[in-house]
């Protein structure tokens, strides 16, 4: 299903003028799905990581419990200011979505986690 829209949602490969609407394509629930990252990345505690242009930054924060992985949504940062959040994942969760992004979890441990999109 197929419809017009400002909000998030898989756009065509033209650029956006101000004003003009994108087409937006509703995910299997009904949402409106975002593509995923490109690529795959590994980032060790403390590394952050652009999701995509316009999107936030995450930096790994480790695993506060051994079932449990944190990583940090950046949202906002300038000089000494910022404003971010931890997000709690269970070990065993494989598909994240942060920021509207789709994430596959492939590997995740106390040092280090790799994310593809």
């Amino acid at each position: 299903m197929e419809s017009e829209g400002r909000g998030g949602g898989r756009e065509d490969d033209s650029r956006l003028r101000r004003g003009e609407t994108r087409r937006v394509r509703a995910g299997a629930d009904g949402r409106d799905e975002e593509p995923i990252m490109d690529g795959v990345v590994t980032l060790a505690v403390g590394d952050a990581h652009q999701l995509r242009l316009g999107k936030d930054r995450i930096v790994y924060a480790g695993m506060p419990s051994p079932d449990v992985f944190s990583i940090v949504e950046l949202r906002w940062e300038f000089f000494y200011r910022g404003f971010a959040w931890n997000l709690f994942f269970p070990k065993e969760e494989r598909r994240i979505r942060i920021d509207g992004v789709n994430l596959l979890v492939e590997q995740v441990a106390a040092h280090d986690i790799t994310l593809r999109g």
